[in-house]
């Protein structure tokens, strides 16, 4: 087999999905500008911070200042995922997921990285990939609003001796602003049932470019028309909901139905996807099942630490 081949047997099939909306994104030494923040990967590097939204981006520390806020999430329960396919085999490794929101810019930005290896026809496979996604957030009628998405994928692969190193870079702008509907402080006043899908249709347009170098060098650029019809839906209430042997309370789960960009390195596509959350008042999302994926397995993601604190019920009624 030549190498082009061997190369692209495994990329065909690394597919690394990143929801958009699920506001979990951050540019590559997280941490942002602000002063309020030590630019960390672990909590403890930001102020501690408070809100009564089920999915914050905007909270308080104990001085009254909005700081920026840090989520932190374990990949796959932190077990590596094997995969399978057309003579592919390989097995994925995935360090935490970062998220942070910064209220200066109104940006919430995340990171993923891993590594990867394998066994192609034969030939070893190895490699290593790391993920940014940023985006642009926006107040409308109270409402917290997606306006423009970055998404930076860089991939290093080695099979068979040969190296090559794959870029991709996309921005998608909405012509009508995508709503995060589930930073609300009311969630769990809406019964189980409840659909909300008042935004309708969401349209915007992709563009960016894929560079493949090393061994092989191309070039595809992307210029896509995307459409989505957001639906969001309440599916359970729970009075406490346990995620890696932290309780915590007053705990909606929701059910999103959108799109996703995918990632591939064939080039860029979007795909219609059920993403489920469950969501904590004070403190956002606990658990997450199908925003990311990769080679259309989807991984759960769990809550290790935030600085957001749940404030308690006398201050919520002062």
């Amino acid at each position: 087999m030549e190498v082009k081949q061997l190369l692209f047997s495994p990329i065909r099939y690394v597919s690394i999905i990143c929801i958009l909306g699920l506001g979990i994104f951050t540019v590559t030494g997280s941490g942002g500008s602000s002063s309020d923040s030590g630019g960390g990967k672990d909590a403890s590097s930001y102020k501690s911070a408070s809100s009564s939204s089920f999915s914050p981006v905007l909270a308080e520390n104990e001085s009254g200042e909005t700081v920026e806020l840090f989520w932190k999430y374990e990949i796959n329960q932190g077990t590596p995922l094997n995969v399978y396919q057309d003579g592919v085999a390989l097995t994925f490794q995935f360090d935490p997921l970062i998220l942070v929101i910064d209220p200066a810019d109104m940006e919430r930005r995340a990171e993923i990285d891993g590594e990867f290896n394998g066994d192609s026809q034969g030939n070893s496979i190895t490699g290593s990939y790391n993920v940014d996604v940023l985006e642009s957030l926006d107040s409308l009628d109270g409402a917290t609003m997606v306006d423009l998405t970055d998404m930076n994928m860089n991939m290093k692969i080695k099979v068979a001796g040969a190296s090559i190193k794959v870029d991709v870079l996309v921005s998608v702008a909405y012509e009508t602003p995508c709503e995060w509907f589930i930073d609300r402080d009311n969630l769990d006043e809406l019964p189980v049932g409840y659909v909300y899908n008042e935004r309708g249709e969401i349209y915007g347009t992709a563009t960016g470019e894929v560079w493949i170098s090393g061994a092989y060098e191309d070039e595809m650029p992307i210029n896509e028309q995307v459409s989505s019809a957001e639906k969001w839906e309440i599916l359970e209430k729970l009075e406490s909901y346990t995620v890696r042997g932290t309780t915590y309370e007053n705990v909606v789960k929701v059910k999103r139905e959108t799109y996703v960009p995918d990632s591939s390195l064939s080039g860029y596509s979007s795909q219609e996807t059920e993403l489920t959350y469950w969501v904590a008042k004070g403190i956002g999302m606990i658990k997450g099942v199908g925003q990311f994926s990769v080679m259309g397995e989807p991984l759960e993601i769990e809550l290790v630490e935030t600085n957001l604190t749940v404030l308690s019920e006398s201050t919520e009624t002062e």
